[in-house]
Formats: structure tokens, sequence, C-alpha cells
């Protein structure tokens, strides 16, 4: 905004998991993929704007979003990577071992999770 720099965030509406905390919203998301709506209210001296946005939550590890973590992640991991397979939907949903990177540790990570006792995907 090019006449004032300092601008007051409202939320009008966010998921119930979040809580609004100054111009922040903080909240642990749960454990399953959910898209849920958020507006906010952008206020200057001069001008309000309201933005709507859809926050799209998903399982780290969960490369086909099924809503679960299963071999079919694992072969949808392989298929993308070694057999021209789409990719995972949303693309950091594939990063199991967060390396910021979908390669053979992701593969390798799920399957010590699925099969080994592993730790569960996350950062």
């Amino acid at each position: 905004d090019p006449d004032d720099e300092t601008h007051l965030i409202t939320y009008l509406e966010y998921p119930p998991w979040c809580a609004g905390q100054n111009d922040s919203l903080l909240g642990v998301a749960p454990d399953t993929a959910s898209l849920e709506p958020l507006t906010v209210a952008a206020k200057d001296y001069c001008n309000a704007d309201t933005l709507s946005f859809m926050v799209r939550t998903y399982l780290l590890g969960d490369a086909n979003a099924a809503g679960v973590i299963d071999i079919g992640d694992v072969v949808h991991s392989v298929n993308y990577l070694y057999r021209s397979g789409p990719p995972p939907d949303p693309s950091e949903a594939g990063d199991a071992n967060c390396d910021q990177t979908i390669d053979i540790g992701d593969v390798v990570y799920l399957i010590n999770y699925l099969f080994k006792g592993g730790p569960a995907p996350g950062c």
C-alpha cells in the first residue's frame, strides 16, 4: 500500500483449530486433510480490503492425498519418481523426511515408518 505501511489485520473467519493472537493466527492443524475458509480484513488510515482464502491442510507423507499414510503413498511416490506418475498434491506432502526435496529418501522414510516402527513423517 503506497500511502501507509501500517495495517490493522482482523481475522473475520478462520479454521476452528486456530486462535487469533495480535496480527497472527496460531494453532495445530488436525491429523486429517481439510479445506477450510480464512477471511481477513486489512485496514490502514485510508483504505480497507477484505481477502478470503481457503486453507488446505495435508498429512506429511500422504503423497496420494488419500487422507492416510499407507503403502499407497509409497507406490505413488515410486511412480512419480521413476515412472512419470503424477506428483504428490500438494507437492509438500511427498516430502516425508522434511529435507525440502522429493526423492528416494522419502520412499525409504515411509517404508521405515510403515513397516519397521520408524518415526512418523513430520518436521
